[in-house]
């Protein structure tokens, strides 16, 4: 966008960037939605859409695949095996199995039970037989943790 300042350009990435960093932090939650997002950002529900009318995604896909990625990181970690996969699911702010089921698959071509299976005979272990008995428990900072209910 040749025709805008260059302050107005600096100021839309840093905006999007908190955006994102707001996302991220709420990843987990079911209901996040771009109403919350922006009510926690102090911008419009427009103008959150508006920022990412530039990207690839909107901010709902955005959301989504931001989602899935988490899913796919615990589904190909060996320390989450002994947790299923609607629990992994649900635990990244999924609260349908069906409809996670779905954008999984439209996402990344396979079933998610086939991406844990493939992912974890790649690192040749056995996704049957459970997680090892290393007693590590490997959970990255972006993932949310498991909530026990």
């Amino acid at each position: 966008h040749g025709d805008r300042p260059e302050a107005y350009s600096t100021n839309t990435v840093a905006k999007r960037e908190a955006i994102k960093r707001v996302i991220h932090q709420n990843l987990h939650k079911p209901d996040l939605c771009v109403a919350e997002i922006a009510q926690r950002c102090s911008l419009s529900v427009r103008y959150v859409q508006r920022l990412f009318s530039d990207d690839e995604h909107t901010a709902s896909e955005y959301i989504r695949r931001q989602r899935l990625e988490g899913c796919k990181k615990q589904l190909a970690d060996p320390a989450w095996l002994h947790h299923s996969i609607t629990e992994i699911a649900f635990n990244w702010g999924f609260n349908s199995s069906a409809h996670f089921a779905r954008v999984f698959k439209a996402q990344c071509g396979v079933s998610a039970r086939e991406f844990r299976t493939q992912a974890l005979l790649a690192r040749n272990l056995d996704p049957s037989r459970g997680a090892p008995s290393v007693g590590t428990h490997s959970q990255d900072a972006l993932s949310p943790a498991i909530k026990n209910s």
